[in-house]
């Protein structure tokens, strides 16, 4: 995460907007993702345009993000389309509510997607413990680099997406992230995409028997055994370069895991 963000003025407002236009017309979709999460503001603060920007609307300096954010949400709102942000939007949004039919993502735990279930708004499913595939699947020294702690395939498949206080009406699903950062080939891309991603967007309320291993439903198919859809699945544990090919699954640790 970097510090070097947009400045909080109409001049950067105005070039998202252009931004989005050219996305609008591109993709019928009614839903459009801004993100919105990660957003330091340490320049703005040490900068004289942003809390003469924050003086004039009655904000902080950090309320500037909310400003920001919500009024790219209202550009979309006007336009019959449907903001999705990262739950940081939901702190954002203190400076000014997100509107109606706004979509929160929650990678920061449940915590996000209860706040925003409350102020009405439908939630993803997205906490990081659970749906980063690009976190390790295992310990041991013959892992590859990656990023965050280690995240194994049986904890990935078991995770529940509607927290106990919600509904299924008030989630509309899960999603699998994979950053890339620590994935620099295709191969590496395969490995920690799978099987992980073909057992993450499970719904809730269709939990499969446990199998032998305690794990719910039946274990991964073997690469080129169909999947959950019926399709056979790609090469999911191809080995790496200077590996043996006959292990049931390739390292991920080498030099030491990311931070």
């Amino acid at each position: 995460m970097h510090d070097r963000i947009l400045d909080a003025s109409d001049a950067s407002l105005d070039f998202c907007r252009d931004v989005l236009e050219e996305v609008l017309d591109v993709f019928p979709s009614r839903f459009v993702h801004i993100g919105g999460d990660e957003v330091p503001t340490t320049r703005w603060r040490s900068s004289p345009a942003a809390r003469r920007k924050a003086r004039e609307l009655g904000l902080t300096v950090d309320g500037l993000h909310g400003w920001f954010t919500g009024e790219l949400d209202a550009w979309l709102h006007a336009r019959g389309r449907r903001t999705v942000g990262w739950d940081d939007v939901l702190v954002a949004g203190r400076a000014r509510p997100l509107s109606e039919g706004a979509t929160v993502m929650s990678w920061l735990g449940a915590d996000g997607a209860l706040a925003a279930a409350a102020a009405g708004h439908e939630v993803v499913m997205t906490p990081y413990d659970w749906t980063y595939l690009d976190y390790g699947q295992a310990e041991g020294p013959d892992e590859p680099l990656s990023m965050g702690h280690v995240t194994t395939l049986e904890k990935v498949y078991a995770y529940e997406p509607v927290p106990a206080s919600l509904t299924e009406s008030q989630v509309l699903g899960t999603q699998g992230q994979l950053w890339t950062e620590y994935l620099p080939t295709p191969e590496r891309v395969e490995y920690a995409a799978f099987p992980g991603s073909a057992r993450s967007p499970r719904w809730p309320g269709r939990r499969r028997p446990a199998g032998p291993t305690g794990v719910p439903g039946p274990a991964a198919p073997a690469p080129g055994q169909a999947g959950p859809d019926g399709r056979a699945l790609p090469a999911a544990r191809r080995a790496l370069p200077g590996t043996d090919p006959r292990l049931p699954s390739v390292g991920r640790g080498g030099p030491g895991r990311g931070p």
